[in-house]
């Protein structure tokens, strides 16, 4: 894949001749989707452009070569190979380097690799461990980063929803998650922070303020305050007080006696089309 720019920005801290492990930083290699690649080479000779990112959480430690040495010495039979965390250490390796995988284009396609250590399954089932439940599959607490031990987890379908980028994503006290997360630590619906967020309400405001019954709301479902002349307390025969917006209120009547007259205008000029002429 060719990098956008090849030129060293000053922002960038320059990693020529450190030392990663088996690897050695020997120059700048490039930009690609702002993220700063080396080109390294490796204790066996051979060289490889790694980011700066993979780098510096050490999980690219080598060409490849350590994997392979890795994979040589380990012969014997881990006896797991028709279990499901077998089968998802398989899918997952295939999704991240296989190019012919369906899924490669989400995965291998935008970056996102396999730690080398995890290329040895009884490695990956070292870290993880046996799966709680047979509705948990793996996860990435960091959609941007690869497959390894400090960035996975067993995750059911419903944490892993909560983890997908496309997330509506709310910061508060420095503490950011979804907005489903926020519906179930704060006791809201989502609908309801949807609403607050979509009428001006601050982030704050939408995730700390109660939940309004109907004669506590200050705004209607348009954002229109229910105050002052705005304001009708309207009391049903079942006793019920319900709080009316004239604003909205007065926008549907004029609705209605406009559609009234369109459909009157039309009537008549239907049947004045339809009369013979003499």
């Amino acid at each position: 894949m060719p990098f956008d720019s090849t030129e060293l920005r000053p922002t960038t801290q320059d990693l020529t001749g450190t030392p990663f492990d088996r690897l050695t930083v020997v120059r700048f290699a490039g930009y690609r989707h702002s993220k700063a690649y080396w080109t390294c080479e490796c204790m066996c000779g051979t060289t490889k452009d790694i980011s700066a990112d993979m780098l510096r959480r050490n999980n690219t430690r080598s060409c490849g070569c350590l994997r392979r040495e890795a994979t040589s010495k380990n012969k014997t039979t881990h006896g797991k190979s028709h279990t499901a965390e077998y089968r998802i250490w398989h899918h997952m390796l295939d999704r991240c380097e296989h190019p012919s995988d369906a899924a490669y284009s989400r995965y291998g396609g935008r970056g996102i690799t396999v730690s080398d250590s995890w290329h040895d399954f009884a490695t990956f089932y070292a870290d993880m461990g046996a799966r709680p439940t047979p509705k948990h599959s793996i996860e990435r607490r960091d959609n941007m980063q690869g497959y390894s031990a400090e960035n996975c987890y067993w995750a059911t379908d419903t944490e892993q929803a909560r983890n997908k980028r496309n997330n509506h994503l709310l910061t508060l006290d420095g503490i950011t998650q979804c907005l489903e997360a926020w519906s179930a630590s704060k006791g809201l619906r989502p609908e309801t922070i949807r609403h607050r967020l979509r009428i001006g309400f601050s982030v704050e405001e939408a995730l700390t303020m109660p939940p309004e019954h109907n004669h506590e709301k200050t705004h209607c479902r348009y954002g229109h305050a229910l105050s002052g002349e705005n304001l009708l307390v309207y009391q049903r025969k079942n006793g019920i007080t319900e709080r009316i917006c004239i604003r909205c209120r007065n926008d549907r009547v004029l609705r209605h006696f406009a559609n009234k007259r369109h459909a009157k205008a039309t009537s008549v000029l239907s049947n004045s089309t339809s009369q013979p002429l003499e």
